[in-house]
């Protein structure tokens, strides 16, 4: 299994005319080829996430629907993909960004009772109490 960090994924699914997206699109072909699986971990979706919408200019619905892509692409193997998936519900249905939906369902996850937060966006879900 080999890892990948955000900033190849990054370029795959969003500098189409960068000259590293093309670099990374072959290595990603040359992966797939050699029979490799590529591991994501939490900590590269919600970079995802932040670097589509922070720098990319992604809407939230093109990062919902690109993560979800990403979740059903055979090369791509993503960490506890059912959490992924509950997270990516929560951000579909709330404001809260993706990194927030995920930590709340982690530490639900983990027993956490709630999350305390600043972030009203973030206490829109079920898994935040704000504080205030």
């Amino acid at each position: 299994m080999i890892g990948l960090d955000t900033n190849i994924l990054v370029r795959v699914l969003a500098d189409e005319d960068d000259p590293d997206a093309e670099r990374a699109r072959e290595l990603l072909v040359h992966l797939e080829e050699a029979g490799e699986t590529v591991w994501l971990n939490h900590v590269v979706q919600c970079e995802l996430a932040w670097v589509l919408r922070s720098t990319k200019r992604f809407t939230r619905a093109r990062i919902a629907d690109l993560i979800d892509n990403v979740l059903s692409t055979r090369l791509l193997r993503v960490a506890d993909v059912a959490l992924v998936e509950e997270a990516l519900r929560i951000f579909r249905a709330t404001r809260a960004d993706f990194a927030d939906a995920l930590i709340g369902v982690l530490n639900r996850r983990a027993d956490c009772a709630t999350t305390y937060t600043f972030d009203r966006r973030a206490a829109e879900t079920p898994d935040f109490t704000v504080v205030g």
